[in-house]
Protein backbone atom coordinates (compact mmCIF):
# COMPACT_ATOMS: atom_id res chain seq x y z
CA UNK A 1 0.00 0.00 0.00
CA UNK A 2 1.48 3.39 -0.94
CA UNK A 3 2.23 5.87 1.85
CA UNK A 4 -0.69 8.01 2.96
CA UNK A 5 -0.23 11.65 2.05
CA UNK A 6 -0.56 13.90 5.08
CA UNK A 7 -0.80 17.64 5.45
CA UNK A 8 -0.08 19.47 8.68
CA UNK A 9 -1.11 23.01 9.39
CA UNK A 10 1.46 24.06 11.96
CA UNK A 11 0.56 27.09 14.03
CA UNK A 12 3.10 29.10 15.98
CA UNK A 13 2.26 31.91 18.34
CA UNK A 14 -0.30 34.64 18.50
CA UNK A 15 -3.71 32.97 18.32
CA UNK A 16 -5.94 29.95 18.64
CA UNK A 17 -6.33 27.55 15.75
CA UNK A 18 -8.86 25.08 14.47
CA UNK A 19 -6.79 22.20 13.14
CA UNK A 20 -6.45 21.45 9.44
CA UNK A 21 -9.14 19.81 7.38
CA UNK A 22 -8.64 17.98 4.10
CA UNK A 23 -10.37 16.77 1.00
CA UNK A 24 -11.13 20.19 -0.41
CA UNK A 25 -14.65 20.69 0.95
CA UNK A 26 -15.97 22.85 3.75
CA UNK A 27 -17.26 19.83 5.66
CA UNK A 28 -13.74 18.50 6.10
CA UNK A 29 -13.03 20.68 9.12
CA UNK A 30 -11.38 19.99 12.45
CA UNK A 31 -11.81 21.03 16.03
CA UNK A 32 -10.58 24.35 17.43
CA UNK A 33 -7.61 24.00 19.72
CA UNK A 34 -7.36 26.18 22.80
CA UNK A 35 -3.57 26.46 22.79
CA UNK A 36 -1.94 27.97 19.65
CA UNK A 37 0.96 25.49 19.93
CA UNK A 38 -1.11 22.30 20.08
CA UNK A 39 -2.39 21.27 16.67
CA UNK A 40 -4.37 18.15 15.74
CA UNK A 41 -3.65 17.33 12.08
CA UNK A 42 -6.26 15.48 10.05
CA UNK A 43 -5.63 13.06 7.15
CA UNK A 44 -5.96 14.37 3.64
CA UNK A 45 -9.15 12.39 2.93
CA UNK A 46 -12.30 12.35 5.09
CA UNK A 47 -12.64 8.57 4.80
CA UNK A 48 -9.20 8.14 6.37
CA UNK A 49 -10.26 10.07 9.46
CA UNK A 50 -11.34 8.57 12.74
CA UNK A 51 -13.35 10.16 15.52
CA UNK A 52 -10.32 11.34 17.45
CA UNK A 53 -7.43 12.69 15.34
CA UNK A 54 -4.00 12.22 16.93
CA UNK A 55 -2.66 15.14 18.93
CA UNK A 56 0.76 16.47 18.05
CA UNK A 57 2.66 18.33 20.77
CA UNK A 58 4.66 21.15 19.21
CA UNK A 59 7.64 22.61 21.11
CA UNK A 60 6.75 25.54 23.32
CA UNK A 61 8.14 27.30 26.36
CA UNK A 62 7.44 24.96 29.28
CA UNK A 63 6.11 22.28 26.89
CA UNK A 64 2.61 22.53 28.39
CA UNK A 65 0.14 19.63 27.93
CA UNK A 66 -2.35 19.85 25.07
CA UNK A 67 -5.59 21.65 25.84
CA UNK A 68 -8.96 19.86 25.54
CA UNK A 69 -10.42 19.74 22.05
CA UNK A 70 -13.87 21.24 21.57
CA UNK A 71 -16.57 20.03 19.20
CA UNK A 72 -15.62 20.52 15.54
CA UNK A 73 -17.27 23.49 13.85
CA UNK A 74 -18.56 23.42 10.30
CA UNK A 75 -16.53 25.86 8.25
CA UNK A 76 -18.52 28.01 5.81
CA UNK A 77 -17.82 27.64 2.13
CA UNK A 78 -14.83 29.60 0.90
CA UNK A 79 -15.68 32.58 -1.33
CA UNK A 80 -15.52 31.77 -5.04
CA UNK A 81 -13.04 34.31 -6.42
CA UNK A 82 -11.38 34.76 -9.81
CA UNK A 83 -7.68 33.96 -10.16
CA UNK A 84 -6.75 37.61 -10.52
CA UNK A 85 -7.92 38.19 -6.94
CA UNK A 86 -4.73 36.43 -5.89
CA UNK A 87 -2.31 38.40 -8.05
CA UNK A 88 0.73 39.64 -6.18
CA UNK A 89 2.28 43.06 -6.54
CA UNK A 90 5.80 41.72 -6.16
CA UNK A 91 7.79 38.51 -6.53
CA UNK A 92 8.37 37.98 -2.78
CA UNK A 93 11.44 36.47 -1.16
CA UNK A 94 13.80 34.14 -2.97
CA UNK A 95 14.21 30.63 -1.58
CA UNK A 96 17.49 31.65 0.08
CA UNK A 97 15.84 34.68 1.68
CA UNK A 98 12.84 32.65 2.81
CA UNK A 99 15.12 30.08 4.41
CA UNK A 100 16.97 32.84 6.27
CA UNK A 101 13.66 34.18 7.57
CA UNK A 102 12.58 30.69 8.65
CA UNK A 103 15.77 30.39 10.71
CA UNK A 104 15.09 33.78 12.32
CA UNK A 105 11.48 32.88 13.10
CA UNK A 106 12.44 29.47 14.48
CA UNK A 107 14.80 31.22 16.89
CA UNK A 108 12.16 33.79 17.88
CA UNK A 109 9.40 31.24 18.43
CA UNK A 110 11.55 29.16 20.80
CA UNK A 111 14.82 30.83 21.89
CA UNK A 112 15.51 28.07 24.41
CA UNK A 113 15.42 25.43 21.66
CA UNK A 114 17.74 27.60 19.58
CA UNK A 115 20.18 27.66 22.50
CA UNK A 116 20.25 23.85 22.50
CA UNK A 117 20.45 23.64 18.74
CA UNK A 118 23.38 26.05 18.39
CA UNK A 119 25.11 25.52 21.75
CA UNK A 120 25.15 29.30 22.22
CA UNK A 121 23.12 30.84 25.03
CA UNK A 122 20.77 33.79 24.90
CA UNK A 123 23.10 36.18 26.72
CA UNK A 124 22.66 39.33 24.64
CA UNK A 125 20.20 41.00 27.00
CA UNK A 126 17.19 39.55 25.19
CA UNK A 127 14.86 37.13 27.00
CA UNK A 128 14.25 33.45 26.27
CA UNK A 129 10.48 33.96 26.21
CA UNK A 130 8.83 33.03 22.87
CA UNK A 131 8.44 35.93 20.44
CA UNK A 132 5.94 36.37 17.63
CA UNK A 133 7.00 35.37 14.14
CA UNK A 134 8.03 38.13 11.77
CA UNK A 135 5.98 38.76 8.65
CA UNK A 136 7.58 39.90 5.39
CA UNK A 137 7.32 43.54 4.45
CA UNK A 138 7.96 44.23 0.73
CA UNK A 139 9.38 47.71 1.35
CA UNK A 140 11.87 46.51 3.95
CA UNK A 141 12.70 43.59 1.68
CA UNK A 142 13.41 45.92 -1.24
CA UNK A 143 15.64 48.05 0.98
CA UNK A 144 17.47 44.96 2.27
CA UNK A 145 17.94 43.47 -1.18
CA UNK A 146 19.14 46.76 -2.66
CA UNK A 147 21.69 47.21 0.13
CA UNK A 148 23.09 43.71 -0.32
CA UNK A 149 23.38 44.26 -4.08
CA UNK A 150 24.94 47.69 -3.53
CA UNK A 151 27.61 46.28 -1.21
CA UNK A 152 28.54 43.76 -3.89
CA UNK A 153 28.45 46.28 -6.72
CA UNK A 154 30.50 48.96 -4.93
CA UNK A 155 32.74 46.63 -2.90
CA UNK A 156 31.98 47.85 0.62
CA UNK A 157 30.60 46.37 3.82
CA UNK A 158 28.86 48.88 6.05
CA UNK A 159 25.49 50.10 7.21
CA UNK A 160 26.24 53.42 5.55
CA UNK A 161 26.70 53.32 1.80
CA UNK A 162 29.30 55.51 0.09
CA UNK A 163 26.63 58.20 -0.27
CA UNK A 164 26.19 58.36 3.52
CA UNK A 165 22.71 56.75 3.61
CA UNK A 166 22.05 54.60 6.70
CA UNK A 167 19.54 51.79 7.38
CA UNK A 168 16.51 53.97 8.09
CA UNK A 169 17.39 56.41 5.30
CA UNK A 170 17.52 53.60 2.77
CA UNK A 171 14.24 52.10 4.01
CA UNK A 172 12.52 55.47 3.84
CA UNK A 173 13.82 55.97 0.31
CA UNK A 174 11.87 52.82 -0.61
CA UNK A 175 8.71 54.21 1.03
CA UNK A 176 9.01 52.92 4.61
CA UNK A 177 6.86 54.89 7.08
CA UNK A 178 7.05 52.60 10.11
CA UNK A 179 9.27 52.77 13.16
CA UNK A 180 13.06 52.71 13.41
CA UNK A 181 14.89 49.94 11.58
CA UNK A 182 17.30 47.42 13.07
CA UNK A 183 19.74 46.08 10.53
CA UNK A 184 22.08 43.06 10.55
CA UNK A 185 24.48 42.44 7.69
CA UNK A 186 26.62 39.40 7.01
CA UNK A 187 28.94 38.25 4.24
CA UNK A 188 30.80 35.16 3.14
CA UNK A 189 33.13 34.60 0.23
CA UNK A 190 35.20 31.98 -1.50
CA UNK A 191 37.88 31.58 -4.14
CA UNK A 192 35.72 28.84 -5.66
CA UNK A 193 33.89 29.84 -8.86
CA UNK A 194 30.54 28.63 -7.53
CA UNK A 195 28.73 27.29 -4.47
CA UNK A 196 27.26 23.79 -4.43
CA UNK A 197 25.36 24.12 -1.15
CA UNK A 198 23.77 27.55 -0.77
CA UNK A 199 21.76 26.42 2.24
CA UNK A 200 24.90 25.76 4.30
CA UNK A 201 26.03 29.32 3.62
CA UNK A 202 22.70 30.64 4.90
CA UNK A 203 23.05 28.40 7.96
CA UNK A 204 26.50 29.82 8.58
CA UNK A 205 25.31 33.43 8.37
CA UNK A 206 22.44 32.78 10.76
CA UNK A 207 24.71 30.95 13.20
CA UNK A 208 27.22 33.77 13.17
CA UNK A 209 24.52 36.37 13.77
CA UNK A 210 22.99 34.31 16.59
CA UNK A 211 26.34 33.87 18.31
CA UNK A 212 27.02 37.62 18.27
CA UNK A 213 25.32 39.53 21.08
CA UNK A 214 24.35 42.56 19.03
CA UNK A 215 22.70 40.58 16.26
CA UNK A 216 21.02 38.13 18.60
CA UNK A 217 19.60 41.02 20.60
CA UNK A 218 18.05 42.54 17.50
CA UNK A 219 16.78 39.20 16.27
CA UNK A 220 14.91 38.56 19.53
CA UNK A 221 13.32 41.94 20.17
CA UNK A 222 9.65 41.72 21.22
CA UNK A 223 8.82 44.95 19.42
CA UNK A 224 9.72 43.66 15.97
CA UNK A 225 6.81 42.45 13.85
CA UNK A 226 8.07 42.65 10.25
CA UNK A 227 11.28 41.86 8.42
CA UNK A 228 12.98 42.41 5.11
CA UNK A 229 15.63 39.96 3.92
CA UNK A 230 18.08 40.54 1.09
CA UNK A 231 20.49 37.79 -0.05
CA UNK A 232 22.63 38.55 -3.07
CA UNK A 233 25.48 36.70 -4.78
CA UNK A 234 28.29 37.88 -7.01
CA UNK A 235 31.93 38.82 -7.38
CA UNK A 236 33.29 40.95 -4.55
CA UNK A 237 36.53 42.86 -4.04
CA UNK A 238 36.27 43.26 -0.29
CA UNK A 239 38.12 43.28 2.08
CA UNK A 240 41.00 43.13 -0.37
CA UNK A 241 41.40 40.60 -3.16
CA UNK A 242 38.63 39.87 -5.64
CA UNK A 243 36.59 36.80 -4.75
CA UNK A 244 34.70 35.15 -7.61
CA UNK A 245 31.94 34.02 -5.26
CA UNK A 246 30.46 36.04 -2.42
CA UNK A 247 27.14 36.12 -0.58
CA UNK A 248 25.98 39.27 1.21
CA UNK A 249 22.97 39.20 3.54
CA UNK A 250 20.96 42.13 4.91
CA UNK A 251 18.28 41.62 7.58
CA UNK A 252 16.00 44.52 8.48
CA UNK A 253 13.59 44.33 11.43
CA UNK A 254 10.96 46.83 12.50
CA UNK A 255 7.29 47.38 13.43
CA UNK A 256 4.46 48.74 11.27
CA UNK A 257 1.62 48.43 13.84
CA UNK A 258 -0.13 45.73 11.78
CA UNK A 259 -0.79 42.06 12.54
CA UNK A 260 -0.27 39.30 9.97
CA UNK A 261 -0.93 35.71 9.09
CA UNK A 262 2.38 34.44 7.73
CA UNK A 263 4.18 31.20 7.00
CA UNK A 264 5.27 28.77 4.29
CA UNK A 265 3.68 26.07 2.15
CA UNK A 266 6.14 23.28 1.39
CA UNK A 267 6.50 19.83 -0.07
CA UNK A 268 8.55 18.45 2.82
CA UNK A 269 10.74 16.15 0.74
CA UNK A 270 13.09 15.20 3.59
CA UNK A 271 10.28 14.89 6.15
CA UNK A 272 12.05 17.09 8.72
CA UNK A 273 9.04 19.37 9.30
CA UNK A 274 11.08 22.43 8.38
CA UNK A 275 11.59 24.56 5.30
CA UNK A 276 14.52 23.75 3.03
CA UNK A 277 15.61 25.51 -0.13
CA UNK A 278 13.76 23.88 -3.03
CA UNK A 279 10.76 22.67 -1.02
CA UNK A 280 8.57 25.77 -1.32
CA UNK A 281 5.28 25.55 -3.20
CA UNK A 282 4.54 28.68 -5.18
CA UNK A 283 1.23 29.85 -6.56
CA UNK A 284 -0.92 28.49 -3.72
CA UNK A 285 -4.02 30.64 -3.25
CA UNK A 286 -4.72 31.71 0.34
CA UNK A 287 -8.13 33.07 1.28
CA UNK A 288 -9.06 34.44 4.71
CA UNK A 289 -12.61 35.52 5.34
CA UNK A 290 -14.68 36.82 8.21
CA UNK A 291 -18.32 37.28 7.31
CA UNK A 292 -18.41 39.37 4.14
CA UNK A 293 -14.82 40.57 4.53
CA UNK A 294 -12.44 38.60 2.30
CA UNK A 295 -8.63 38.86 2.14
CA UNK A 296 -6.42 37.08 -0.38
CA UNK A 297 -2.81 36.43 -1.24
CA UNK A 298 -0.67 33.76 -2.89
CA UNK A 299 2.56 32.05 -1.97
CA UNK A 300 5.65 33.35 -3.72
CA UNK A 301 7.77 31.00 -5.79
CA UNK A 302 9.75 30.35 -2.59
CA UNK A 303 6.60 29.06 -0.85
CA UNK A 304 6.33 31.91 1.65
CA UNK A 305 3.44 34.30 2.21
CA UNK A 306 2.32 37.15 4.48
CA UNK A 307 -1.24 38.45 4.71
CA UNK A 308 -2.16 41.54 6.73
CA UNK A 309 -5.17 40.82 8.97
CA UNK A 310 -6.64 42.83 11.81
CA UNK A 311 -7.63 41.13 15.07
CA UNK A 312 -10.44 38.62 14.69
CA UNK A 313 -11.39 35.03 13.91
CA UNK A 314 -10.89 34.01 10.28
CA UNK A 315 -11.59 31.00 8.14
CA UNK A 316 -8.47 30.30 6.11
CA UNK A 317 -8.22 28.17 2.97
CA UNK A 318 -5.15 26.97 1.05
CA UNK A 319 -5.68 25.66 -2.49
CA UNK A 320 -4.15 25.49 -5.94
CA UNK A 321 -0.53 25.49 -6.94
CA UNK A 322 0.94 22.02 -6.43
CA UNK A 323 -1.15 21.20 -3.36
CA UNK A 324 -2.71 17.75 -3.63
CA UNK A 325 -5.98 19.02 -2.23
CA UNK A 326 -7.45 22.11 -0.57
CA UNK A 327 -7.20 22.66 3.17
CA UNK A 328 -9.12 24.87 5.55
CA UNK A 329 -8.72 25.94 9.15
CA UNK A 330 -9.79 28.66 11.57
CA UNK A 331 -7.28 31.14 12.95
CA UNK A 332 -7.72 33.67 15.73
CA UNK A 333 -5.60 36.78 15.17
CA UNK A 334 -5.01 38.66 18.41
CA UNK A 335 -2.45 41.38 19.01
CA UNK A 336 0.45 39.38 17.51
CA UNK A 337 1.28 37.76 14.19
CA UNK A 338 0.26 34.14 13.66
CA UNK A 339 2.56 31.76 11.77
CA UNK A 340 0.68 29.05 9.90
CA UNK A 341 2.74 26.55 7.87
CA UNK A 342 1.42 23.89 5.51
CA UNK A 343 3.63 20.80 5.22
CA UNK A 344 2.82 18.06 2.74
CA UNK A 345 4.88 14.89 3.08
CA UNK A 346 4.73 11.12 2.50
CA UNK A 347 4.91 9.98 6.13
CA UNK A 348 1.80 8.56 7.75
CA UNK A 349 2.66 9.59 11.32
CA UNK A 350 5.46 12.18 11.33
CA UNK A 351 6.36 14.22 14.39
CA UNK A 352 5.61 17.87 13.75
CA UNK A 353 8.26 20.13 15.26
CA UNK A 354 9.79 23.49 14.42
CA UNK A 355 13.34 22.21 14.31
CA UNK A 356 16.10 21.22 11.91
CA UNK A 357 19.75 20.30 12.15
CA UNK A 358 22.36 22.96 11.42
CA UNK A 359 24.85 22.14 8.69
CA UNK A 360 28.57 22.78 8.86
CA UNK A 361 29.67 26.40 9.24
CA UNK A 362 32.36 27.78 6.92
CA UNK A 363 35.07 29.83 8.58
CA UNK A 364 35.04 32.67 6.08
CA UNK A 365 32.38 35.05 7.33
CA UNK A 366 31.86 38.69 8.12
CA UNK A 367 28.99 40.13 10.13
CA UNK A 368 27.97 43.46 11.53
CA UNK A 369 24.83 44.98 13.04
CA UNK A 370 23.43 48.43 13.65
CA UNK A 371 20.19 49.84 15.01
CA UNK A 372 19.01 53.40 14.47
CA UNK A 373 16.37 54.37 17.02
CA UNK A 374 15.19 57.71 15.66
CA UNK A 375 11.53 57.05 16.47
CA UNK A 376 11.61 53.75 18.30
CA UNK A 377 11.99 52.80 21.95
CA UNK A 378 14.07 49.68 21.28
CA UNK A 379 17.26 49.68 23.32
CA UNK A 380 20.68 50.10 21.75
CA UNK A 381 23.13 47.95 23.65
CA UNK A 382 26.60 49.25 24.47
CA UNK A 383 28.28 46.05 23.36
CA UNK A 384 27.54 46.85 19.72
CA UNK A 385 31.20 47.55 19.00
CA UNK A 386 32.03 43.99 20.04
CA UNK A 387 29.54 42.54 17.55
CA UNK A 388 31.77 42.92 14.49
CA UNK A 389 33.66 39.97 13.01
CA UNK A 390 36.01 40.20 10.06
CA UNK A 391 38.10 37.96 7.86
CA UNK A 392 41.61 38.82 6.80
CA UNK A 393 41.96 36.75 3.67
CA UNK A 394 45.40 35.48 2.78
CA UNK A 395 46.00 33.53 -0.42
CA UNK A 396 46.19 29.85 0.46
CA UNK A 397 44.55 30.21 3.88
CA UNK A 398 41.90 32.24 5.68
CA UNK A 399 42.63 33.86 9.01
CA UNK A 400 39.76 34.80 11.32
CA UNK A 401 40.23 38.16 13.00
CA UNK A 402 37.99 39.60 15.73
CA UNK A 403 37.75 43.39 15.70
Amino acid sequence: MPPILNLFLVLFGGGALAAAGGGGSSSDSAAPVQSPRDVDPLPASPEESDDTPPEVDLPSAGNTPPAPVAEAPVLPDAPDLPDNAYDLGWAGLTAQEQYMLELVNRARLDPEAEELRTGDAVDSGATTAPKQALAVDPILSAAADNHSADMLDRDFFDHYNPDGDGPTDRAQDEGWTGRGVWENIAAQWSYAPSVSDEQSWIDASHAGLWESDGHQFGMLQDGHTVAGIGVDWGEWSYPGPTFPTAMVVTEKFSNDDQTYLTGVVIDDADNDDFYDIGEGQGGVHITAWQGDDVYTTSTWASGGYSLALDAGVYNVRFEGGDLDTAYETVVNIGDENVKLDVFENDLSLPVVAASAEMTSIPDDSLIESLFLSAEDSLEMIEREAEAVRAIEAVEGEDELVMV
